[in-house]
């Protein structure tokens, strides 16, 4: 969903100022629910209506989705990256098991040919973010696969990467000092008005800071690399040279 970029905008930052290519692609445009609804005060009376009426309720995911698109493109622009939509409804990305949607996610590896993918942890208490972990991870090693067919050829990215989003079994063996992009973070809260109640911008400056504890850094994001064979803990201000890891 829009917004849950933030335990890895800095180092999303950082690659960007350093001139690495970095794309951004929700799942959801999260058009469920705005917040704060004192700022969207007409939205309220609409949310009423839509428990009895479908073609209100709609319209007004339409309208929400694309007051949360233009925030995006904002967050695009903040951190020179490209970005879009994976196209699956809030609250309704498929399961595992759904071969269509791990085909949708391959084909934009092939397309892309990212170097590193970074998605959420499969353990997270939410189910969108827990289903579309479980469907990246399959897809991130399939899209390698030439005997999966489709119109852009096999491409095998190098690192799978889960970011730090309080999942159970979560093991960070991977630290980033984010100190340079931190300010990044005061402007990026700005952006998602319809998040502003939720102090978007604030939680994971905070957490930078939490998470610096024992690190030789004061501010940090930490990261699960899925595919490092070593058991050691790895501080860095960018993501491991890939000659470390082959």
């Amino acid at each position: 969903h829009p917004d849950d970029e933030g335990p890895m905008l800095g180092t999303l930052a950082k690659h960007s100022l350093n001139h690495d290519q970095v794309k951004i692609l929700w799942a959801t445009k999260g058009e469920n629910w705005l917040f704060p609804l004192t700022s969207y005060k007409a939205f309220i009376y609409w949310f009423i209506k839509t428990r009895g009426d479908k073609k209100i309720k709609n319209i007004l995911t339409q309208i929400i989705g694309k007051i949360r698109s233009r925030e995006t493109k904002k967050v695009l622009s903040l951190i020179n990256a490209e970005g879009g939509f994976l196209g699956f409804h809030d609250g309704e990305i498929p399961s595992q098991n759904d071969f269509s949607a791990i085909h949708r996610i391959i084909k934009e590896i092939r397309t892309y040919k990212p170097t590193i993918v970074i998605t959420h942890h499969f353990r997270v208490s939410h189910p969108d973010h827990k289903s579309l972990s479980r469907l990246v991870y399959q897809a991130f090693f399939l899209s390698g696969n030439e005997k999966v067919l489709s119109k852009v050829p096999a491409f095998q990215p190098k690192l799978l990467v889960w970011w730090d989003e309080r999942g159970l079994g979560f093991k960070p063996n991977y630290f980033i000092n984010v100190r340079s992009s931190i300010e990044i973070f005061r402007k990026w809260e700005k952006i998602y008005r319809s998040q502003s109640s939720r102090i978007v911008g604030q939680i994971p400056i905070i957490k930078t800071r939490l998470r610096s504890i024992k690190t030789p850094y004061n501010y940090v994001e930490r990261f699960q690399i899925v595919n490092m064979n070593e058991k050691s803990l790895y501080y860095s201000e960018f993501f491991p040279e890939l000659k470390k890891i082959d």
